[in-house]
């Protein structure tokens, strides 16, 4: 980074310690002065051209956000697709058609990457600094809240290394039950405001609810006051959860058996 600094005016190198991923791109935004946002996790790569296409498709569509796919890479380099969308993409023209895009067929994801925004979209917006897990989810529904027109392209650029012992796949802690309750808080917010059926947005937010009780498994670190939010929180909104035809069987089933546990 400090190569590409002094090579090019345009690159800013930053320091500072570590506040966790949110705050490093809240800081980011504050520090920059371009027209558009876009941003690439540690780990991950893109293509080359992949900025000066989407900004060619943000700006021939006349779109305040435009939303790539992204591939997965494992352990040993092996890539996979991750989303199939129509190869002509999808235009959003409402807040509505873009919750839909995103809580029924899935075709935006709850990630910062492989998308362009325009500044104002994320300008203001208050980045959950405290958060462990699912604070990306909380910017982009922001940004689309805010977007007049996005359009979702077929194409991927973004390489998205998928690495099990990542901070997200990792053991309970604190700030996981800063996660949970920032799901709930999004949820109730989208939920007041009726944009699609109560049930796809409740059915997404449990699903990342229950990663929280995953994380305790895998450390074997029994919170009870998120285990108490957890089980409350599934059986006050169990009839819409079990009414969405997205959430697997399987989840069902497990969120069944915890919130009746």
């Amino acid at each position: 980074c400090k190569e590409y600094a002094n090579k090019d005016k345009r690159v800013k190198y930053i320091h500072q310690k570590n506040a966790g991923p949110d705050y490093a791109r809240k800081r980011g935004v504050q520090e920059s002065t371009g027209a558009y946002l876009t941003f690439v996790d540690a780990d991950d790569y893109v293509d080359a051209d992949m900025v000066q296409c989407l900004h060619r498709e943000l700006s021939v569509r006349n779109c305040d956000m435009v939303c790539s796919q992204a591939k997965r890479v494992d352990d040993i380099g092996r890539i996979w697709d991750i989303t199939k969308i129509p190869s002509e993409g999808v235009v959003c023209e409402s807040i509505a058609d873009a919750m839909r895009q995103f809580f029924v067929t899935r075709y935006i994801s709850g990630s910062y990457y492989a998308k362009l925004y325009r500044r104002e979209l994320l300008q203001d917006y208050s980045f959950v600094e405290d958060s462990l897990i699912g604070e990306d989810i909380t910017a982009v529904l922001y940004a689309l809240e805010k977007a007049k027109r996005v359009y979702i392209m077929p194409d991927a650029y973004y390489y998205y290394y998928w690495n099990e012992k990542s901070i997200s796949h990792s053991g309970y802690t604190d700030r996981h039950f800063v996660s949970l309750q920032n799901y709930i808080r999004l949820r109730d917010d989208l939920l007041s405001k009726n944009y699609i059926d109560a049930c796809y947005v409740a059915g997404f937010f449990a699903e990342y609810e229950m990663a929280v009780a995953t994380a305790m498994s895998r450390n074997w670190k029994r919170d009870p006051q998120a285990i108490h939010v957890l089980q409350t929180d599934l059986k006050e909104n169990r009839k819409e959860i079990m009414s969405n035809s997205l959430t697997p069987l399987y989840m069902k089933i497990c969120i069944w058996m915890f919130q009746t546990a």
